[in-house]
């Protein structure tokens, strides 16, 4: 299932769009879920969304203007044309990013909607109104709200009727470091010489690893965690240097390689973890 090559997810993830420049980062694709709140009746084809959101790189552009663009789900009677131009990803990208998702569908909730979020060990959490024929899709990190046309994520929150947006990124990690935080996945990432989330250009295999952006602040940087394949019971402990936008859940971490070898072997591609702070 994992046979992906690092170099599709070069092609796949390295994108050039008119707002910003992507870093490329190499992680196994996961396989794509129609979440379970994503409404299939009012909103367009979850597949086609979730390609386009790779080829464009949203998952790089949080909190800016081209995410408001271009980033979130058109209606079923809408198209490309409907948005500015910036919208509409390289058709080579775009060609790459699906064909590297064939066959790699699932109808099991393979993503945690907003209540799954909740029973890990860093909860997340958003407030939103009542309202009637509310339509939602939600990731581990990520809402969007069809009724109300409010995205909400972890990091970034953006509301039409507002025109603005408010950061919620300072979130802090859990107090105690002796918790022990379950039910994540672990991957990997390539560095390609470029500096993380936290400034600082590593290697390869350096010990290192990215947090979910989840939880995710900069005073975590330098931190080390201790990371436990639950299946092997092999541990590594790296230290923290990058944010991870595109991570399973909020308790999963993406490994340098060097991290990811020491516990798992790249052909399984996605490990059990669990981890703690040390």
């Amino acid at each position: 299932m994992f046979s992906l090559t690092l170099t599709v997810a070069t092609i796949a993830l390295s994108v050039v769009s008119s707002s910003a420049l992507v870093n490329p980062r190499h992680r196994l694709i996961p396989r794509v879920t129609t979440p379970s709140t994503y409404d299939t009746s009012l909103l367009e084809d979850y597949f086609a969304y979730h390609s386009r959101y790779l080829a464009l790189g949203c998952q790089y552009n949080h909190g800016n203007d081209f995410f408001d663009a271009c980033c979130h789900p058109m209606l079923k009677n809408e198209t490309l044309s409907d948005r500015e131009p910036r919208c509409t990803p390289d058709p080579g990208v775009l060609a790459s990013v699906s064909s590297s998702l064939e066959g790699y569908t699932s109808t099991t909730a393979w993503w945690s909607s907003t209540a799954d979020v909740a029973t890990t060990s860093t909860e997340v959490q958003t407030s939103q109104a009542p309202a009637p024929t509310t339509t939602t899709w939600s990731s581990s990190s990520d809402t969007w709200t069809s009724s109300s046309d409010t995205w909400t994520s972890s990091s970034d929150t953006w509301t039409s009727t507002s025109d603005s947006w408010t950061s919620t990124s300072s979130a802090t990690a859990p107090a105690s470091t002796a918790s022990v935080f379950t039910g994540g996945f672990g991957t990997f990432f390539t560095q390609n010489g470029v500096a993380g989330a936290c400034g600082t250009v590593h290697g390869d295999y350096d010990l290192i690893v990215a947090m979910d952006s989840a939880i995710f602040n900069l005073d975590l940087c330098g931190k080390s965690v201790t990371i436990t394949n639950t299946d092997s019971g092999a541990s590594v402990t790296a230290v923290i240097a990058d944010e991870c936008p595109t991570c399973n859940n909020a308790n999963s971490i993406d490994m340098s390689l060097g991290t990811f070898i020491k516990i798992g072997a790249f052909a399984t591609g996605l490990l059990n973890i669990e981890w703690s702070y040390v």
